[in-house]
């Protein structure tokens, strides 16, 4: 299998995950999509989607976006530790 392969699977598999709100299998399997690709947008995405169907409730004010402002720390924290080890 080549790697678009892969992270068609692999995002086909985050997405049910974010849908059925497994976040203990989304979360890992995101982390492993974010280090074996090089840039793995995804993972903000799913982040995003997350708040779209269970979080935005009227009156949660900023915990409304918690999922959202989870991924995008997560990516930074990821990237930046990604860059580090590859040097």
């Amino acid at each position: 299998m080549n790697k678009l392969t892969i992270r068609i699977v692999l995002d086909i598999i985050l997405f049910v995950c974010i849908v059925n709100a497994w976040w203990y299998f989304a979360l890992p399997l995101a982390v492993v999509g974010a280090f074996a690709f090089p840039f793995y947008i995804e993972f903000i995405v799913a982040g995003i989607m997350y708040d779209a169907l269970f979080a935005m409730v009227q009156g949660m004010g900023v915990w409304a976006y918690s999922g959202t402002i989870v991924s995008l720390v997560l990516f930074i924290m990821i990237t930046t530790l990604k860059n580090f080890i590859r040097r």
